[in-house]
């Protein structure tokens, strides 16, 4: 039990530590932008995987997000090798 309040508790502070940080760097309109326009590209590929799949909210959401990694990891270019072995995995899964 104790492992678990103190992995909550880390959990907490690391949550605290990220808001604020956010909350100061909103001022910054560079900071509001980017955020901004990472947040709708996330969201509306999560629609798009939600309702051209049929999958969970939960499914959406990891997909989007891997996506984004993948596409941030390989510099924004995907070769078209990459790009079909990450659409084959997707489609197995």
């Amino acid at each position: 039990m104790e492992q678990h309040s103190a992995v909550l508790r880390s959990f907490g502070l690391t949550f605290a530590q990220g808001v604020q940080g956010i909350s100061r760097s909103w001022g910054n309109l560079h900071f509001r932008f980017t955020s901004s326009t990472a947040v709708l590209i996330l969201r509306s590929g999560m629609l798009f995987y939600r309702s051209a799949k049929g999958r969970s909210w939960i499914d959406a959401v990891c997909f989007s997000e891997s996506t984004a990694y993948l596409v941030h990891e390989m510099g924004g270019i995907l070769q078209l090798g990459q790009a079909s072995l990450w659409l084959l995995v997707e489609q197995s899964g």
